[in-house]
């Protein structure tokens, strides 16, 4: 229920299903394209996030490519990140390495637009409550709306670094926080719920038969968050895009993959 005592409005849930992950890449690349367009055109500027993890690379490494090189959006946009392992900006495992050697280091984006979540931090819930001020500043009241935030999903169904039985699951007032994770990284930053469904856009992009099962319980099943954390993304009002290949796609029904 709204504060107001009636019912939030659902999301608007649109499912994008191609044939192999280089199709769902080039999709996932043009919504982005678009959601983000629309965003500078409304409000003149685009604040986005970038999840991590191995599968998004193809997807950024679109973003990266000749095609958006001279792509007049980057200038007005601010680059966020969704989560990011306790580890050096240097590792093979930082989720803000990923995206720069991915994206940031073939467009015309300058420091002050990109925001690094930094997992190298010697304290990390300082680093969650720097990182929730730099949000903040985009926010003219509540909590910050960002324009479009990109997610995957692991096949235990977690999304950024909110794990099933995870106690930042039932975060309600902070916007980012250090969390716990499995080995080999059992400390992480993310953002919170409350960030993610104030989220105007929600692009999930994920592939591989792998992830089969967490994508249909997240379409299909009634799990409560706590054990499927997709299910707690359903930004009240927003768009929610799932862009997915056959094989990430097999185990739905034809009720929701018919054409």
């Amino acid at each position: 229920m709204s504060a107001g005592g009636s019912p939030a409005a659902a999301p608007d849930v649109r499912l994008h299903v191609h044939a192999d992950a280089g199709s769902a890449s080039y999709d996932a690349s043009d919504l982005f394209r678009r959601e983000v367009e629309a965003a500078t055109w409304v409000r003149g500027r685009a604040a986005v996030a970038f999840s991590g993890g191995r599968s998004p690379r193809q997807f950024l490494e679109r973003l990266g490519g000749s095609g958006f090189a001279r792509w007049p959006a980057w200038k007005l946009m601010h680059l966020f990140w969704v989560d990011e392992r306790a580890v050096p900006a240097s590792s093979n495992d930082s989720n803000y390495r990923l995206v720069r050697e991915s994206l940031l280091d073939r467009v015309p984006l300058t420091l002050p637009q990109i925001h690094r979540l930094r997992g190298d931090a010697a304290d990390l819930d300082a680093e969650a409550a720097r990182y929730a001020r730099a949000l903040a500043a985009f926010a003219r009241a509540g909590v910050p709306r960002l324009d479009v935030v990109h997610l995957g999903l692991g096949p235990d169904g977690h999304v950024a670094s909110l794990f099933p039985d995870s106690p930042a699951l039932a975060e309600t007032s902070r916007w980012v926080v250090a969390a716990p994770g499995p080995p080999p990284y059992p400390r992480r930053l993310t953002l919170t719920l409350p960030v993610l469904n104030a989220a105007r856009v929600v692009l999930f992009y994920v592939t591989g038969a792998d992830k089969a099962e967490a994508v249909q319980r997240a379409l299909e099943g009634d799990e409560p968050p706590e054990r499927l954390p997709a299910r707690g993304v359903r930004p009240p009002g927003g768009r929610v895009h799932w862009v997915l290949d056959r094989a990430a796609a097999s185990r739905l029904g034809p009720a929701l993959t018919k054409p």
